[in-house]
């Protein structure tokens, strides 16, 4: 069983496979989801590391107020910089909607 080292990688049930951490366990990484239902093998998780998909609803939901912003959900703008402005400025409305309520 391969040392588990290096920075997590926060995913979903759908990416549990050996191959997946093994490659991440060369690349120095540390693969954080929780095991499918239906594995085969033992699992290498204790799930101390998964709690923190606790949290993850909050980056979901935050990915969701920012597609609500069209200009940001499809990218027109091919320039990175406008792109960039735009997304600061979705989040910064989203902040202020925050605020107010």
């Amino acid at each position: 069983m391969p040392v588990a080292f290096g920075t997590p990688v926060m995913a979903d049930r759908a990416y549990d496979s050996e191959g997946l951490r093994d490659h991440l366990d060369a690349e120095r990484f540390r693969l954080v989801a929780r095991h499918r239902t239906g594995r085969v093998r033992p699992p290498t998780a204790d799930g101390r590391a998964c709690r923190r998909l606790k949290r993850r609803w909050i980056v979901e939901r935050t990915f969701a107020w920012l597609h609500s912003y069209c200009r940001v959900a499809t990218r027109f703008e091919k320039d990175i910089g406008r792109y960039d402005g735009l997304v600061r400025l979705a989040c910064a409305f989203i902040c202020l909607n925050r605020l107010v309520k």
